[in-house]
């Protein structure tokens, strides 16, 4: 079985030790989105997410559309807000160093990703979490 499969925390547990199921979910992914987990519980509740944003709501077979995309910018831009940090976060939101040295450029790229995730338009129980994470982001690049 493999970790995007399991649908219980002992399906998880089959797959291999926590070190190993981490790893191979890393690869997996291969590099574009980091999973940090405490526990085997937290790791299995962000592998539920994942599925949970990737899973094609039209199809009759309930398939996963794993690695070939988000359901839609939104959900990409809720994920990586509120599910990733650090330099991975910044990557996947195509931050650069341009960003801080250019404000026009950051007040655009918070513009456009502030459009689609605010909490007045979008009705994810995430996007108020999401839209401080970004305007946080956006007052380190006013710095």
């Amino acid at each position: 079985m493999n970790w995007y499969e399991c649908n219980n925390l002992e399906d998880l547990k089959d797959v291999g030790s926590f070190i190993e199921v981490k790893g191979v979910i890393s690869k997996d992914l291969k590099g574009k989105i980091k999973i940090t987990a405490k526990s085997w519980e937290d790791l299995f509740d962000k592998i539920s997410l994942l599925r949970e944003l990737f899973t094609n709501n039209d199809s009759k077979t309930n398939e996963q559309l794993w690695f070939d995309g988000f359901e839609s910018e939104t959900h990409k831009y809720l994920f990586c807000l509120t599910q990733i940090d650090g330099k991975n976060r910044q990557k996947n939101l195509g931050v650069s160093g341009l960003h801080y040295r250019n404000k026009d450029l950051a007040k655009k790229w918070r513009r456009k990703i502030a459009q689609k995730i605010h909490p007045d338009k979008c009705p994810d129980s995430r996007a108020k979490e999401a839209m401080e994470v970004l305007e946080n982001m956006y007052l380190e690049m006013m710095k």
